[in-house]
């Protein structure tokens, strides 16, 4: 009997300690804290975007992600459109997830899913409303205010101009050297 009831005051204490004093928090969800700058060398995309519509969800490998449609403002790198879509986590904070808020501007870090080529974001990735990415944005710099007509003339001329040129260029220089080496082999 005696047993019993030392037994019990002993279970009866411990549990009382861990009531009292429970500790510190335990979080399933740890993440690595980098400055705005490691994150634009990290991240696919870093930009500046107002939520504009929030999507469905949808499974990818072991997570529940969202859907989000973004209207870039500003961009330091990987946007290529003014209109963008993320997947981000969303299962909680407890797992990482982010959940944005529609009609709300954030910084967002996001990285290209090389499988299915679509821009991801967690809570680890570090994304904050606008308004208190203030640090953030100094670190980074101006980046480029992004509009549709900036973006229509850069990507339809640029990104199309540049390697017809290059290319042009290359061939230009292969026909003389070609025509080098054919008037010296006659000689």
């Amino acid at each position: 009997m005696k047993r019993i009831s030392f037994l019990t005051i002993l279970i009866v204490l411990v549990t009382l300690g861990f009531t009292i004093y429970p500790g510190e928090k335990a979080y399933a969800c740890s993440c690595v804290d980098n400055n705005a700058l490691e994150k634009l060398d990290t991240y696919s995309a870093v930009f500046e975007g107002k939520v504009t519509e929030k999507g469905a969800r949808s499974q990818f490998g072991f997570g529940e992600y969202r859907k989000y449609t973004f209207e870039a403002v500003r961009a330091w790198k990987g946007v290529h459109e003014q209109k963008l879509t993320i997947h981000s986590l969303d299962q909680g904070s407890a797992s990482c997830g982010f959940q944005f808020t529609k009609d709300e501007t954030y910084l967002v870090f996001a990285s290209s899913d090389e499988k299915d080529h679509t821009l991801k974001t967690t809570l680890c990735s570090g994304n904050k409303l606008i308004s208190q990415a203030d640090e953030d944005v100094k670190l980074l710099g101006a980046g480029e205010w992004v509009t549709e007509d900036d973006l229509g003339s850069t990507n339809s001329t640029a990104n199309y101009l540049f390697p017809l040129v290059l290319g042009s260029i290359g061939l230009f220089l292969v026909i003389v050297v070609a025509i080098i080496y054919v008037r010296r082999r006659q000689k």
